[in-house]
């Protein structure tokens, strides 16, 4: 299932999801219904505040609006079938049309929505791969990876009501931080983060920032937003998989329950976003050499983001094909070895390796035939002497006396005539 999106105005939204084994607050001593649970004040007070892009043109979008603006479709045709006004309240129907707080750990889920992201196009792409994606396409500045619906978060763990660490999502996979880290930069106790034009991926600090070894993602302080001021408060328990409305610590109602108790969407099971058109599609383009295409599908909600896991990273994480490993090795060592003259300096010293290995190999294997050749010949009944073993003395003695035997012989034959 998947919903389609025209256009959304609104860019007001986020999902603040709160998960520990036991309740998350009471209102009242005694009370043990989920309905009167409530967001601790601490967990908005270590809220991560978002700088957007300057340039991004794709700015948080409100969740209700982006609803309430879809058709929703299977196999890519609209439903024919005859579906209520979908809203917070009711999404999660279409999943059946296709098949207290201090002393304990939480885990505070911080999403931010996005009605579309734009993939990187050829100028995010590191030399020299750049090259192998030129083309018509490429050089007219296409955006490859484009998809509706997008669902970004930071997730901060407190241990007995203090953050202890931070993890940003970036694309397949993301990065975590100790509170502590020189790397955060946090702001009356809060820490910031650098939402990337386009891509909305989260990063702790400003900048161009590589991800999956040759693509840069651009992150710059733009435009400021404070996700809490706009967030639908909830609890999740792992236990029953199941969502509770939490009333905000910012509500002047504070800690009665919230008048709203929107959770059927947040069961929906499909996708946010366009399912990947066909290559057969007009409105599709692709790079053949690296199977890219200009639209992808798009996400899958918050329930499907690992809201469990031992540590700050998710549990499953991507796993690098033997290409991204290729593409990786590659790019570590193109700066320093590869890269113009430094390739034909790096070719001299491979020769010279392989050069000095094989007359290496061709020095012990003589070494091996000659110490074989001596073996074989002092086998047997035989021994080799040594030189020291030859007794030269008493040679040069037997022959001085066989010499003068000699004469004597012809000294006497010549007598007897």
């Amino acid at each position: 299932m998947a919903l389609r999106i025209p256009t959304t105005t609104s860019w007001l939204a986020s999902l603040l999801l709160l998960i520990q084994a036991g309740l998350t607050g009471k209102a009242e001593a005694g009370a043990e219904t989920e309905g009167d649970l409530f967001c601790p004040e601490f967990v908005t007070r270590h809220a991560p505040l978002v700088w957007l892009h300057s340039e991004d043109p794709f700015q948080p979008s409100d969740i209700l609006t982006h609803i309430q603006r879809t058709t929703p479709h299977l196999n890519h045709a609209p439903l024919t079938i005859d579906l209520p006004d979908l809203n917070l309240d009711n999404l999660e129907l279409l999943n059946n049309v296709s098949n207290r707080v201090q002393g304990e750990d939480l885990d505070a889920f911080f999403f931010y929505f996005y009605s579309y992201d734009q993939g990187p196009n050829i100028t995010q792409v590191l030399e020299p791969l750049d090259q192998l994606v030129r083309g018509p396409k490429a050089e007219s500045g296409m955006s490859f990876g484009n998809h509706v619906g997008d669902w970004e978060h930071n997730m901060v763990r407190f241990k007995g009501g203090k953050p202890t660490g931070i993890y940003y999502s970036q694309h397949e996979g993301g990065t975590a931080y100790d509170w502590d880290a020189t790397e955060l930069t946090l702001e009356d106790e809060r820490p910031i983060v650098y939402s990337a034009r386009g891509s909305h991926a989260n990063f702790a600090y400003p900048g161009n920032r590589i991800h999956n070894k040759v693509l840069i993602d651009y992150c710059d302080a733009g435009r400021r937003w404070d996700p809490i001021l706009s967030a639908y408060f909830y609890h999740y328990s792992p236990s029953t998989h199941r969502f509770t409305t939490l009333s905000s610590p910012l509500s002047p109602a504070y800690p009665s329950p919230p008048p709203y108790n929107y959770t059927s969407w947040l069961y929906f099971s499909g996708r946010w976003g366009d399912t990947q058109y066909p290559d057969s599609d007009p409105r599709q383009e692709t790079i053949p050499r690296f199977h890219l295409s200009r639209f992808v599908t798009g996400p899958s909600g918050p329930l499907f983001k690992q809201l469990v896991r031992k540590g700050l990273l998710p549990d499953r994480r991507h796993k690098e094909s033997w290409k991204e490993w290729a593409v990786g090795i590659f790019m570590m060592f193109y700066p320093c070895c590869i890269k113009g003259w430094r390739k034909w300096v790096s070719l001299g010293a491979l020769i010279a390796v392989f050069a000095g290995i094989v007359i290496g190999v061709v020095v012990l294997v003589r070494k091996l035939r000659r110490k074989l050749l001596q073996g074989k010949q002092g086998g047997g009944d035989y021994r080799r002497i040594e030189a020291s073993e030859v007794l030269l003395d008493d040679w040069s003695r037997n022959e001085e006396s066989l010499s003068s035997s000699s004469d004597d012989d012809d000294d006497h034959e010549h007598i007897g005539r």
